[in-house]
């Protein structure tokens, strides 16, 4: 058996949760990185809870 290295390309999903990870150091709101993106806010709020649940942060203070 031959295993090969396939390099897996990023779901949708994580594409755009790196998205909006670029716009947490700045100062603009949700619905802001929601216009910027052309994302619901309900997205943009969900990826950034996931990313601070994953960095163990409660929120961007």
């Amino acid at each position: 058996m031959c295993l090969t290295y396939s390099p897996r390309r990023p779901r949708a999903d994580q594409r755009r949760r790196g998205r909006v990870l670029r716009f947490l150091p700045t100062n603009l709101s949700a619905p802001e990185i929601a216009d910027q993106l052309s994302l619901s806010v309900h997205t943009v709020r969900t990826h950034m809870r996931n990313v601070y649940a994953k960095l163990g942060a409660h929120g961007r203070t």
